[in-house]
């Protein structure tokens, strides 16, 4: 783990892309994030928070969410389970209207 903030990531692309004389752009801002394009398709939230907390602000923008009662350590193999099966059943479209 390490000390990570979806706000700073954002800045701190920013910056750098400008120090680099780079052009701000969906696809450059990207590259300059400290996940280094790393968009995660599904973020489980435990227990019982329905917020994203400052995590991955910007690579959050088509994952699915799974907001969880229970507590990082009490999850059951059954909710990990029911968790994949729910996002296995989603149709994505990654925000283009059919």
């Amino acid at each position: 783990a390490y000390n990570y903030g979806g706000q700073w990531d954002i800045i701190n692309a920013i910056k750098l892309a400008l120090s680099r004389n780079d052009v701000i752009s969906y696809d450059n801002l990207s590259r300059y994030l400290s996940t280094e394009n790393d968009f995660p398709d599904l973020i489980v939230r435990t227990g019982g928070f329905k917020r994203l907390s400052n995590f991955m602000l910007w690579q959050a923008v088509y994952s699915e969410l799974q907001f969880l009662d229970t507590l990082w350590p009490d999850i059951s193999r059954r909710e990990i389970e029911l968790i994949f099966k729910q996002y296995t059943d989603t149709k994505r479209n990654f925000g283009i209207v059919e």
